[in-house]
């Protein structure tokens, strides 16, 4: 490449984890990408869980040029950042690199309940404990619903105040999940009904103060009693969820209320397939009884600021975020990869996870992010944020075309069938054609135009100029 002259478009190997969590062998939509999107070496293990592909310039997992170049993608940018990543985005965020990580992850259970840190506090961390927090960025995060509707576990019983839609069958759903605190009554009326929740939480006065006036300082005590509780006295724990099952097993509820029946039933059923994930962790009662339960349909998504506690179940999903990988965790913990691991960190997840919450306690539509027109085949994820936005392609017959206009650097993966990528910018134009799982960078001001060779699907994260 000519220093002089160089490239607008170029083909990227995208970096794979391999986190428990994860969707196993074939079966993940990760591993399906694979060979495509990382390359020829690729290759399944069945008995191995594909989480995330990521598709950015972060450290942890850097983008490179396609095989068998390989140089990173983040050396690419430095030889002319003006170029590839375009002056306004080098002023506002002054730093060479992409403003944003773009991932699919296949998520088989739950992910650890976490939220992310907020610039401040991500900047303190990284000071602290630079070997757990790698950068000093915030993490604000939105995930799309990419799985067929119908493919995750349907859960009808539910409380229309703790879910995030109406839908009412089971081929609607294509990704669930917990997302903020629902509204402080109902968390109060759950609380007052499950006298297992109460012996673990203990602190029988603030419980009987938060359910009569709920605030959210009585939350975030009876919240952070229970994490603590679930961190010293795991046993105790376990056996009030173990006790809390079978209750509701017993229980049909035949002289109680139709809401508190409804509620009963819908919240077991639920903390039954999370509690077979993570047996007797603290997290089975701080999501279920707590969180709103989203249930989304292909193509729907939420916006979950930095702060904001959050825990995805089961699916497949488009994630895009600002450039970071920081996170605390407070429940359904990742194993230990080995023992040097056991050594007390320098940050207290835990501590910190109470600290950056925003206690925000919502119906769960206040994190729902609509899709709206972009061209006449895109659609556009916009949340309120500077970083990226996030486009899906849908060209439905071959030889339709899209033109995507003059972008910020721009990342695209091709999700199903075949297209040719073409950018248009000053230095001429550059063409490529990708098949499922190929990954695509535009430099900035470059025009996109994508052309369908088999009906197509195509989603790209980029910045609005």
């Amino acid at each position: 490449m000519s220093m002089s002259k160089p490239s607008i478009l170029y083909r990227l190997q995208g970096s794979v984890n391999n986190y428990e969590w994860g969707t196993k062998g074939h079966d993940s939509l990760v591993a399906q990408l694979g060979p495509n999107a990382v390359g020829p070496s690729f290759k399944v293990e069945e008995n191995e869980p594909y989480a995330e592909l990521w598709m950015g310039t972060h450290p942890n997992g850097p983008a490179r040029l396609f095989p068998p170049n390989l140089q990173l993608l983040q050396d690419v940018l430095k030889e002319d950042p003006k170029h590839h990543v375009g002056e306004p985005l080098l002023n506002k965020f002054k730093d060479i690199q992409l403003p944003y990580l773009f991932k699919v992850l296949s998520i088989a259970r739950a992910l650890p309940l976490q939220a992310h840190p907020s610039k401040p506090l991500a900047k303190k961390l990284n000071q602290k404990d630079p070997k757990q927090f790698v950068d000093s960025n915030h993490k604000p995060e939105i995930a799309v619903a990419i799985s067929p509707n119908g493919a995750v576990e349907y859960f009808p019983d539910l409380p229309l105040y703790a879910r995030a839609n109406t839908h009412t069958a089971a081929e609607d759903v294509s990704f669930t999940g917990f997302v903020g605190f629902q509204p402080l009554p109902h968390i109060a009326a759950t609380l007052s009904n499950t006298p297992e929740l109460q012996d673990v939480i203990g602190k029988p006065d603030v419980i009987s103060k938060f359910v009569q006036t709920p605030t959210k300082d009585g939350l975030k005590a009876i919240y952070c009693a229970l994490l603590e509780r679930g961190a010293s006295d795991k046993e105790h724990v376990a056996a009030q969820i173990k006790a809390y099952l079978e209750r509701a097993e017993k229980d049909k509820q035949g002289d109680k209320d139709e809401d508190t029946t409804l509620r009963l039933r819908g919240f077991a059923k639920l903390a039954r397939k999370v509690n077979a994930e993570y047996e007797g962790d603290v997290g089975v009662f701080a999501t279920v009884f707590f969180m709103n339960f989203v249930q989304l349909k292909q193509g729907e998504a939420l916006f979950i600021p930095a702060d904001d506690v959050h825990a995805y179940l089961e699916g497949d999903i488009i994630e895009c975020m600002a450039t970071s990988d920081n996170v605390l965790n407070a429940a359904f913990p990742p194993p230990k990869p080995s023992a040097e691991d056991d050594a007390k960190p320098a940050v207290d997840q835990l501590e910190f996870f109470e600290r950056t919450l925003t206690w925000e306690a919502a119906p769960p539509t206040h994190w729902r992010l609509p899709a709206t027109p972009f061209q006449k085949h895109t659609t556009m994820y916009q949340p309120s944020l500077e970083e990226f936005v996030v486009l899906h392609t849908a060209l439905d017959k071959v030889d339709l075309t899209e033109t995507l206009g003059r972008l910020g650097p721009t990342t695209g993966i091709v999700l199903e069938g075949k297209v040719e990528v073409t950018a248009n910018g000053a230095q001429g134009q550059e063409r490529s054609v990708l098949e499922k799982g190929a990954i695509v960078f535009a430099s900035a001001g470059s025009e996109v135009v994508v052309r369908a060779m088999e009906p197509s699907s195509i989603w790209w994260a980029t910045c609005l100029l």
